[in-house]
């Protein structure tokens, strides 16, 4: 695993104008913990391609499974893309209709399954446990327990636009007519950690719904 972008800092260190805290190889660390993972970090990579492809190599030679978070966007720095294909990658999926997370990369690089994640961590946390989470077990040979969606009751008012599945951060507050009454968190999707971190499972809205009224 890695992230990237030239405006990360590691804590302990200095912050300048434009820099951040890599929140997100902690969030990573954390959601990669498992007993049958075996976690390789690479640390945070600058923008720069020749640096991302040493760290593509270097990953492709160590792992079953690479992920990284950031750069996988078209802005004019983000180079990750790019220098997966430059080193051999084989690129299977540039987006998926899902919010937050639109702009997620599968691949495959020599024998390794490559995963590329959001820089935002509201959707790099959406993500992981939409997408990742399944590909890992697969990987793994780890079948599901079964079904982990259920129905509930909306103790929320919601609007949206359609088209693609909607994800939302959400806690159980009660049982209404016998089903979980749910709450949305705040902002949570934003990258408000906090917030995130409260939450007992997404709201999962389908992408033909517009809206959702409170009791539904």
């Amino acid at each position: 695993m890695f992230t990237t972008g030239s405006e990360l800092r590691q804590p302990g260190e200095n912050i300048q104008h434009g820099e951040l805290y890599d929140a997100n190889r902690f969030i990573l660390r954390s959601l990669l913990a498992k007993p049958w993972i075996e976690i390789v970090d690479l640390g945070s990579c600058i923008d720069k391609p020749s640096r991302l492809r040493t760290v593509f190599q270097t990953a492709a030679a160590r792992a079953d499974v690479i992920v990284s978070a950031g750069g996988i966007s078209v802005g004019d720095e983000d180079h990750v893309v790019d220098s997966f294909q430059c080193c051999g990658g084989k690129l299977w999926v540039r987006k998926v209709a899902i919010k937050p997370g639109k702009p997620v990369v599968l691949g495959e690089m020599a024998d390794a399954t490559y995963i590329g994640l959001p820089g935002n961590p509201g959707a790099l946390f959406t993500t992981f446990k939409v997408i990742v989470d399944e590909i890992l077990a697969s990987r793994a040979g780890i079948r599901p327990a079964g079904d982990p969606e259920r129905a509930a009751v909306a103790n929320f008012d919601w609007k949206g636009s359609p088209g693609r599945t909607t994800y939302l951060p959400a806690v159980a507050a009660g049982d209404a007519q016998g089903l979980p009454l749910i709450e949305l968190l705040p902002a949570a999707n934003s990258g408000k950690l906090h917030q995130l971190s409260l939450a007992g499972g997404f709201v999962v809205i389908a992408p033909e719904v517009k809206s959702i009224e409170r009791g539904a």
